[in-house]
């Protein structure tokens, strides 16, 4: 906010002066995740006041914590000479050297320029403390090769931006002496502690008792870096826990009720420990979001509904419950409903014996139910339907007039006769034919026209004339033959 406000200043005075063009410029250093470089290098060339020159101009800084650095050009070449591009190069020590060409637009409103740096930024704490235990506020502690320095807060904590896995290595300065540290680097924040001498007192001390405390969560995942509030005898010391989730306090040995106050993902904890002594603690956290009930209602035959309860005393906060059928291939998920504000519910049919689980979570956490079991019931067997049999009416016996004996005998004697006369028909079928040929010969005889029968009748006189011996019959043969008798 700063950077920005002086470059608004330098924005105002140079339109005070007669010039070609005048352009800020915000340039903005992220990793390849989105959050902020600190410590890049930034250098801007540009023709300022030389018209003969396309560089004279040059601005040199490095992006603030929020890896902005803010800048103002301004040319005071006349406009016929004046040349408006901007070379902005970007490197870091951790790695990558870009070089942008831009054109200046002689605008009021910041041109943003944006570089992605070719790592992954993590935070590296570093946690200085006298040895007994207090915080040491306002010391100097520098980190070697990205050249930042920075002074310890009221924990006596000085945050740093460091390159994910690189090794890092610094000092701290506090009163006349130098206290080095180097850590090996890691892909995840983390946090190094430096221990300095304890201020002299004057007088008598008291004796001192040392209270650690170890946070995880219940798989024994550590909690890293949660700042604790210790109040004892009235008096508040801060810390906070280091990679592995330890926190250490001194306090006096007068003995006394030792409180813990912190907050871990919008939980507010606090406890308290009687200390006679050196004393230890382990804190467990357990996930505020619960599934407090799950269970399986039979609503029919083979048909259930599953009720999962969930409770989490951050109301605020968006929930999504799952209830999952568990196959022997394959999960599928149900689709659940809600019901009087934490009950989530499905329904279901099944045919066979079926597992399901439910799951919630949110931003914070995660929770799974116990698997339960539905139990199928397989129908019983109904009988086969009967075989439906043809049961026929009785026949009834009916009386025979005489009208129909009469009738039936008149039938078979129509049919006897007609079987007589197809068998005389066939056996006398010879002589029948014949007789019909002659007759039709005679019909056929008598239709032919008179003249045309004479000439059949004269056909065997002309035969006699020409000379054809006759011929005789049988008798006359006979009789020739008689004759030498």
């Amino acid at each position: 906010m700063k950077g920005r406000l002086f470059a608004i200043v330098l924005l105002i005075l140079a339109s005070a002066n007669y010039c070609a063009w005048t352009q800020p410029f915000n340039i903005m250093a992220i990793d390849q995740e989105g959050k902020a470089v600190e410590g890049a290098n930034v250098v801007i060339t540009y023709q300022k006041a030389n018209r003969y020159s396309e560089n004279d101009g040059r601005i040199e800084g490095r992006t603030d914590e929020n890896g902005q650095f803010f800048a103002v050009l301004s040319n005071s070449v006349k406009e016929e000479f004046e040349n408006r591009k901007v070379r902005i190069s970007i490197s870091h020590y951790y790695g990558g050297n870009e070089t942008i060409d831009e054109v200046a637009e002689n605008s009021e409103n910041f041109k943003n320029v944006i570089w992605v740096a070719p790592f992954r930024v993590v935070s590296l704490s570093v946690m200085v403390s006298d040895s007994e235990g207090m915080p040491i506020t306002g010391a100097p502690v520098s980190v070697y090769g990205i050249k930042l320095q920075k002074l310890t807060d009221e924990l006596g904590i000085a945050v740093f931006p460091v390159a994910a896995g690189s090794p890092a290595a610094g000092v701290v300065r506090y009163k006349e002496g130098f206290y080095p540290f180097s850590a090996e680097g890691s892909n995840e924040d983390y946090l190094v502690a430096v221990v300095v001498p304890a201020e002299k007192r004057e007088g008598n001390e008291s004796k001192k008792l040392l209270v650690d405390i170890r946070v995880a969560l219940p798989d024994e995942t550590p909690v890293p870096f949660l700042p604790i509030n210790l109040t004892y005898s009235g008096k508040k010391q801060f810390g906070r826990t280091d990679k592995d989730g330890k926190a250490s306090f001194l306090v006096d040995g007068t003995g006394g009720n030792a409180s813990l106050e912190f907050v871990h993902n919008e939980i507010s904890y606090n406890k308290s420990y009687e200390v006679r002594e050196n004393f230890s603690a382990k804190i467990v956290l357990e996930p505020a979001l619960k599934i407090t009930s799950f269970l399986a209602k039979k609503e029919s035959e083979n048909c259930y509904k599953v009720i999962a309860n969930i409770s989490d005393p951050r109301r605020h906060l968006p929930i999504e419950v799952q209830i999952t059928k568990i196959m022997p291939y394959f999960n599928s998920t149900l689709p659940t409903k809600i019901e009087e504000g934490s009950l989530f519910y499905t329904q279901l049919c099944i045919t066979r014996d079926t597992k399901v689980q439910a799951s919630a979570w949110n931003k914070y956490d995660y929770s799974k139910s116990e698997i339960i079991e539905l139990k199928y019931v397989a129908p019983s067997p109904q009988p086969p339907p009967p075989i439906p049999t043809l049961v026929l009416p009785p026949e009834k016996e009916e009386e025979i007039s005489l009208e129909d004996m009469a009738l039936s005998v008149a039938i078979f004697a129509v049919i006897g006769a007609a079987v007589a006369i197809l068998i005389t028909i066939k056996s006398r079928f010879g002589e029948i034919k014949r007789s019909i040929t002659i007759f039709l010969r005679d019909m056929l005889g008598k239709m032919r026209p008179p003249e045309k029968a004479k000439e059949q009748k004269e056909e065997p006189k002309e035969s006699k004339s020409n000379g054809q011996p006759e011929k005789k019959g049988k008798k006359a043969g006979k009789e020739e033959g008689a004759k030498p008798k």
